[in-house]
């Protein structure tokens, strides 16, 4: 069973940002089915900077989408990306420098983070773009 499901209460009702959404559960589970089978470090380490890479390509897309569409509260949500991004950094350099139980403790707070987000600051712009397209904005 994966680790991270992917359901509709996380839809945003934008598809791109949803795919992306999927991809970084799809993440999460390779991180996890790799410690589960006991992968050696340096492929742990190599499945976590993928999920902390992709973790800023889509920070960076979503960013780039509420700018484009004068999304009001960008300033605190690039706020609340920019504070991830930097934990995930972090726990990632920390890693990589022998501390091997921070894996698993990446994959609880990513997990754990990103369910919050979605649910929370991602649904709020998802809903004004589906604002602007009622209106005709889009």
């Amino acid at each position: 069973m994966p680790y991270a499901v992917w359901s509709q209460n996380l839809s945003i009702g934008v598809e791109a940002m949803d795919e992306q959404h999927k991809r970084l559960l799809e993440l999460l589970n390779q991180l996890h089915d790799s410690l589960e089978t006991g992968d050696n470090h340096e492929t742990l380490a190599g499945v976590l900077d993928g999920l902390a890479q992709y973790t800023q390509v889509h920070f960076s897309a979503e960013e780039e989408l509420m700018s484009q569409h004068g999304y009001p509260d960008l300033p605190a949500h690039r706020e609340q990306h920019q504070k991830l991004t930097a934990h995930l950094l972090w726990l990632t350099g920390r890693f990589r420098g022998g501390e091997a139980d921070l894996a698993r403790e990446a994959l609880r707070f990513v997990k754990r983070w990103l369910c919050i987000h979605i649910v929370g600051s991602d649904k709020q712009y998802g809903n004004f773009l589906k604002n602007l397209r009622f209106i005709g904005s889009l």
